[in-house]
């Protein structure tokens, strides 16, 4: 095992106020509060927020580009061509993993 790319995440359920009790940490390795997998930010409460701001952040860059080219002269057609293949695939992509971790206000934020 690769120590320098080994990451520990305690999950805990969210709702719950009771504190577990989290076992001593493992020497060698870091102990994180939200990892990142295949893309995808998922926190040690079962929240996707991080990612879903994340994503936003990274759209609304995309849209200021997109938004240039249209007042460079680029024509709409290419325009929406850009659009669905950078922004949709952004908001869709693993889309159908971490939705369900997704809370109404994240819902509301997309």
């Amino acid at each position: 095992m690769n120590c320098r790319k080994t990451l520990e995440i305690i999950f805990t359920h969210g709702k719950r106020r009771r504190e577990a009790n989290a076992p001593p940490p493992i020497a060698g390795i870091t102990r994180v509060t939200s990892l990142k997998m295949l893309g995808v930010t998922i926190s040690g409460k079962l929240s996707v927020s991080e990612h879903v701001g994340g994503v936003i952040s990274s759209c609304a860059q995309s849209l200021h580009a997109i938004r240039v080219l249209r007042s460079h002269g680029m024509c709409n057609s290419v325009l929406q061509t850009v659009y669905q293949a950078v922004i949709i695939s952004k908001l869709t992509y693993a889309s159908s993993a971490w939705w369900g971790f997704s809370t109404a206000a994240d819902r509301q934020r997309l």
